[in-house]
């Protein structure tokens, strides 16, 4: 059952509707649930494509005024479910992908939300500059997702992740209002709460975004690249805390277990991969001798830096290593739990001691993707055999592990179908509950998933 004819009619005189035999391609994202046999896909009722901001707000404000709920998509890209429609108008923002403004004198660039992130990057590149926001999805993910689902990239230590690379946000409300988050171009601001991180993480479920401005940063003129083998993952571990205490913190840090290191880099022990960027040679022939110097303080050998420029080439391939398991009758998920330093070493003895016990799971391996000075993000891949008890037991098991050890279960995947019913003890859902009334009384944005 679709749209009813008349208001099918007002959204077409509005916004571009899609032909209905296109609805199902908008029906699922990269869940990997939705490949399991019998799984229930979403139902989208119609999907339009607006083409400015202005089509944005009145499809909006007919859907709010007919009853229909509203899920918004960008690239697809999501492992949730966040973009899946549950009887729901699918808004599609892929039209709304032009670069605004590049204000090199303020580093801020200003881009509409169906913009991927590839190509905002692609043409800051050109200019010199860099968005510094690199997650496995870079090539589908758009602003607008981006954003909505407070994603991450590689290099989040040098350039943040979504909530430090946004300045503020222009949104359309539920009831068809278009609100700038902020009006100034002022780079902080204490003038009352930060309304843009109202929307940041909130899945679509407060507003639509139309546009961001976000910072922008000069490309680094120097690179360096090393590589480390440890004993024990726990040892490299603790010594990624280390390199926190130094006077520049890595743009990248990744550590891997034995069985990752083995599958990724042929190494039988666990591997550290850095990653620094500088301006000037004399500080980073400097600081790299410091970090050497710490890293073997710790019993850290040096590695053939070649393993980096392996983790490069290969970190966007992700498509192509799941076909292969996809291929051989299996299924894979991530899990990627944020920890406090204090309790990653008994989460991640936990871990590996629970997932691999699950009927159904045949491999499993496990790196830090990225640090901070107050803890890290485990980052789990599972292997299993596409079986729904297998997955649910998984998820079971790895809600049950982050509320033992105040870890969060979504660093920076979201929420969306999967983990709704995992995160209600995270935060205080009743405050967030009230503001959703407040802004969408009729349940309109997408619905039943983060609110």
């Amino acid at each position: 059952m679709g749209v009813a004819a008349p208001i099918l009619k007002e959204l077409s005189e509005i916004v571009e509707v899609l032909p209905e035999e296109e609805n199902r391609k908008y029906e699922s994202d990269r869940w990997v649930y939705l490949r399991l046999e019998g799984a229930r896909g979403g139902h989208a009722l119609a999907v339009v494509r607006p083409k400015d901001e202005h089509q944005v707000a009145q499809a909006v404000k007919l859907c709010a005024r007919g009853g229909l709920r509203l899920t918004c998509r960008g690239g697809g890209s999501s492992v949730t479910g966040s973009s899946v429609p549950i009887d729901a108008v699918v808004m599609d923002m892929s039209m709304m992908s032009r670069i605004i403004e590049v204000d090199r004198e303020n580093m801020v660039v200003r881009v509409e939300a169906g913009a991927r992130l590839s190509d905002v990057e692609a043409q800051l590149n050109r200019l010199g500059y860099t968005l510094g926001q690199f997650p496995q999805s870079f090539h589908l993910a758009t602003v607008g997702g981006y954003l909505s689902t407070m994603g991450t990239g590689e290099f989040s230590g040098e350039y943040g992740g979504a909530e430090d690379s946004c300045l503020s946000l222009r949104v359309v409300l539920p009831d068809g209002s278009i609100v700038d988050t902020r009006s100034t171009d002022a780079p902080r601001s204490s003038a009352g709460p930060d309304t843009t991180r109202l929307f940041i993480g909130a899945e679509g479920s407060l507003g639509v975004i139309v546009s961001a401005r976000l910072k922008i940063y000069r490309l680094s003129a120097h690179t360096v690249k090393l590589a480390y083998t440890f004993q024990e993952f726990i040892q490299a571990l603790s010594a990624a805390k280390s390199l926190l205490e130094l006077d520049v913190k890595p743009a990248v840090c990744r550590v891997y277990n034995e069985q990752e290191s083995s599958y990724v880099f042929g190494q039988n022990s666990p591997v550290m991969l850095l990653i620094y960027h500088f301006r000037s040679p004399r500080i980073a022939e400097a600081l790299t001798g410091e970090v050497r110097d710490t890293l073997t303080a710790r019993g850290a050998k040096e590695a053939d830096a070649g393993l980096v420029d392996k983790w490069l080439v290969d970190r966007f391939k992700y498509d192509e290593q799941l076909g292969t398991l996809y291929g051989a009758g299996y299924i894979v998920d991530t899990v990627e739990i944020g920890s406090s330093w204090s309790n990653a070493p008994a989460l991640y003895g936990d871990l590996v001691k629970q997932l691999p016990q699950i009927e159904g799971v045949v491999g499993f391996g496990a790196h830090v993707s990225h640090i901070y000075n107050q803890g890290a993000c485990v980052y789990i891949t599972v292997i299993m055999k596409p079986n729904a008890n297998t997955y649910t037991r998984l998820w079971e098991a790895v809600g049950a592990l982050c509320k033992a050890h105040r870890a969060t279960v979504s660093h920076h995947h979201g929420v969306g179908l999967l983990k709704s019913g995992l995160v209600k003890h995270e935060i205080p859902f009743s405050l967030l509950e009230q503001i959703k009334r407040a802004l969408d009384p009729h349940n309109t944005m997408n619905p039943n998933k983060l609110l």
